[in-house]
Protein backbone atom coordinates (compact mmCIF):
# COMPACT_ATOMS: atom_id res chain seq x y z
CA UNK A 1 0.00 0.00 0.00
CA UNK A 2 2.66 2.52 1.04
CA UNK A 3 4.75 1.91 -2.09
CA UNK A 4 1.99 2.95 -4.49
CA UNK A 5 0.27 6.22 -5.18
CA UNK A 6 -2.70 6.75 -2.91
CA UNK A 7 -6.12 6.78 -4.52
CA UNK A 8 -8.58 7.57 -1.76
CA UNK A 9 -11.33 9.89 -0.64
CA UNK A 10 -9.15 11.87 1.74
CA UNK A 11 -6.84 14.77 1.08
CA UNK A 12 -3.15 15.18 1.77
CA UNK A 13 -4.16 17.61 4.50
CA UNK A 14 -6.22 14.85 6.17
CA UNK A 15 -3.30 12.40 6.03
CA UNK A 16 -0.81 14.95 7.37
CA UNK A 17 -3.19 15.73 10.23
CA UNK A 18 -3.34 12.02 11.10
CA UNK A 19 0.48 11.76 11.15
CA UNK A 20 0.73 14.94 13.22
CA UNK A 21 -1.47 13.36 15.89
CA UNK A 22 1.35 10.89 16.59
CA UNK A 23 4.27 13.28 16.19
CA UNK A 24 4.17 15.01 19.57
CA UNK A 25 7.58 16.14 20.72
CA UNK A 26 9.14 15.72 17.27
CA UNK A 27 10.37 18.43 14.88
CA UNK A 28 7.63 19.84 12.62
CA UNK A 29 6.83 17.43 9.81
CA UNK A 30 8.46 14.41 11.44
CA UNK A 31 7.14 11.41 13.32
CA UNK A 32 9.10 8.55 14.87
CA UNK A 33 8.76 5.16 13.25
CA UNK A 34 8.10 3.80 16.73
CA UNK A 35 5.00 6.00 17.01
CA UNK A 36 3.81 5.01 13.52
CA UNK A 37 4.24 1.35 14.44
CA UNK A 38 2.23 1.73 17.63
CA UNK A 39 -0.49 3.66 15.80
CA UNK A 40 -0.87 1.02 13.09
CA UNK A 41 -1.10 -1.74 15.69
CA UNK A 42 -3.45 0.00 18.15
CA UNK A 43 -5.65 2.51 16.31
CA UNK A 44 -8.08 2.57 13.43
CA UNK A 45 -10.63 0.14 12.14
CA UNK A 46 -7.97 -2.27 10.85
CA UNK A 47 -5.18 -3.03 13.30
CA UNK A 48 -2.08 -4.60 11.81
CA UNK A 49 0.10 -7.18 13.49
CA UNK A 50 3.79 -6.55 14.14
CA UNK A 51 4.98 -8.43 11.06
CA UNK A 52 2.66 -6.44 8.77
CA UNK A 53 3.76 -3.14 10.31
CA UNK A 54 7.44 -4.02 10.08
CA UNK A 55 6.97 -4.84 6.38
CA UNK A 56 5.35 -1.44 5.76
CA UNK A 57 7.89 0.51 7.79
CA UNK A 58 10.78 -1.14 5.96
CA UNK A 59 9.69 0.89 2.93
CA UNK A 60 10.10 4.22 4.71
CA UNK A 61 13.32 6.16 4.92
CA UNK A 62 13.98 7.30 8.46
CA UNK A 63 16.87 9.47 9.56
CA UNK A 64 19.52 8.36 12.04
CA UNK A 65 17.17 9.27 14.92
CA UNK A 66 14.39 7.01 13.65
CA UNK A 67 12.33 9.97 12.43
CA UNK A 68 10.32 9.99 9.24
CA UNK A 69 9.41 13.12 7.25
CA UNK A 70 5.71 12.54 6.74
CA UNK A 71 5.08 15.83 4.92
CA UNK A 72 7.43 14.96 2.04
CA UNK A 73 6.08 11.40 1.95
CA UNK A 74 2.43 12.42 1.81
CA UNK A 75 3.12 15.06 -0.85
CA UNK A 76 4.91 12.46 -3.00
CA UNK A 77 2.28 9.72 -2.57
CA UNK A 78 -0.73 11.94 -3.25
CA UNK A 79 0.48 13.67 -6.44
Amino acid sequence: VMSRKVNANYTSKDVKRAFKTFSLGQPNGYVSLKEVKEALMKHGTVKLDEEQVDELLAQLEADSNGLFNYIEYVDMMMR
